[in-house]
């Protein structure tokens, strides 16, 4: 399965305007030190819904030392925030990664198909290459619809303010990306100017829904209330038609659970 092809650091720091590179550096210097093993590009600048003063999302995973596992008087951290001036920079150990992926998790899920990698290692990159190993049809279609359920009670249980568009997009993202991962094993990142629905009978211009509604201000919300309201119709039935019309997948946890003894050297 082809994951696509990492944005070079070139090419990542060419488009950041605030001169983010020393930071990165000294980050992924700090990571490699304590056991980073992949870190990338999450959040809006992933997705394609950034301006160009967004702030970089990242995320990864790390490997505790083995000698840390074992003994009975430490508790290793499984969840760690990087030191550094961006917004979210959070890594997870390597054990809570697969558990949390294999569950259809749409933060881990992020993780492991983001294309724009900053870091990685040989454990990182054999991660990347087996990531439909990690799928779990049942997993993930409940995970997705979950999620994007949160985003819409949220939408429900706060005072409607400049949090409602952000919501909403959250909402959408999350079933575009979970009929993608059902339907093809892998999730495109940016999200796809066109996206395919019902047999592609139909199609959505995905990318210019979600800015069109990220980008409206509060204010004016309600000019694209009735959008958010058929969109959210249509991916809740099309999340539900590709779970049953598509071939059920299962998660590889024997390899799995190879890949991470090996990562230990266990």
């Amino acid at each position: 399965m082809t994951l696509g092809t990492p944005d070079s650091e070139a090419q990542m720091y060419a488009r950041d305007p605030r001169g983010l590179r020393a930071q990165v550096e000294r980050r992924v210097k700090n990571m490699t030190q304590k056991g980073q093993i992949l870190t990338v590009v999450t959040g809006s600048r992933l997705h394609g819904l950034n301006t160009p003063e967004s702030d970089y999302d990242y995320s990864g995973v790390f490997i505790n030392d083995l000698s840390d596992i074992v003994n009975p008087f430490e508790k290793p951290e499984d969840t760690r925030w990087i030191e550094g001036e961006t917004k979210d920079d959070t890594s997870y150990e390597l054990r809570k990664f697969v558990k949390e992926t294999v569950n259809g998790n749409p933060n881990f899920i992020e993780i492991l198909f983001s294309n724009q990698v900053t870091f990685s290692t040989p454990i990182g990159d054999r991660m990347r290459a087996n990531a439909d190993r990690f799928i779990d049809s049942q997993r993930i279609f409940e995970a997705f619809k979950g999620y994007s359920n949160n985003q819409l009670n949220k939408m429900e249980l706060f005072t409607p303010d400049a949090r409602t568009p952000k919501f909403a997009v959250a909402y959408m993202r999350s079933l575009f990306n979970g009929i993608e991962l059902l339907r093809d094993g892998t999730i495109t990142n940016p999200i796809p100017v066109e996206f395919s629905i019902g047999e592609g009978s139909d199609t959505l211009l995905a990318r210019q829904i979600l800015q069109r509604v990220k980008f409206t201000p509060f204010a004016q919300f309600d000019s694209v209330r009735d959008l958010c309201t058929s969109v959210f119709a249509q991916l809740q039935v099309e999340l539900a038609r590709v779970f049953y019309a598509t071939p059920p997948r299962k998660a590889d946890k024997a390899w799995l659970t190879t890949f991470v003894r090996e990562a230990y050297g266990a």
